[in-house]
């Protein structure tokens, strides 16, 4: 058992940890949330933080459309309800979209 255990720990200790890009993008300011349901870049975001709005928009978007579709309702008022739960949630520090077009930093 303790050969099992010290594998175990050994395992545990060479295994990279993943990271977390979308996490770190939102921490640095790069990114924010918006009311329609979409991320979006910040205007002092790094040039390639826009492939990964983008690929994050792809995925959301196919999951608002599977909603939509199993709902039967349009897929912008699934999207922006989406939006609006996350900038509820959104934790202190982070920056969303207002309704107005202004970025806005959680507080």
């Amino acid at each position: 058992m303790s050969v099992f255990l010290a594998c175990a720990a050994l395992l545990a200790a060479v295994t990279p940890v993943q990271a977390n890009p979308l996490g770190e993008a939102k921490s640095a300011g790069y990114v924010g949330e918006q009311p329609n349901g979409y991320l979006a870049a910040l205007p002092s975001a790094p040039p390639s933080t826009t492939a990964l709005v983008r690929k994050v928009n792809i995925i959301r978007r196919a999951k608002y459309a599977q909603a939509a579709n199993r709902d039967g309702t349009p897929i912008e008022a699934v999207a922006s309800a989406a939006g609006s739960r996350r900038i509820v949630s959104l934790p202190s520090g982070e920056y969303f979209r207002s309704r107005t077009g202004e970025w806005e930093k959680k507080p």
